[in-house]
């Protein structure tokens, strides 16, 4: 499974490459660790899981 950040202007800021069996949210915090701003995701991200730039 891969999880890829992009920038506004489509550049990879953060990429995180894993097994099938690992929850795509428990990703998220390691591959946007230092980066700031909006933070946007589908329907299963925003449920149960929030994070605070």
């Amino acid at each position: 499974m891969a999880s890829i950040v992009l920038n506004d202007q489509g550049q990879i800021l953060g990429v995180r490459l894993t097994t099938g069996n690992v929850d795509d949210r428990e990703v998220v915090e390691k591959v946007t660790k230092g980066l700031w701003g909006k933070l946007f995701g589908d329907k299963g991200y925003t449920t149960t899981f929030s994070v605070t730039f």
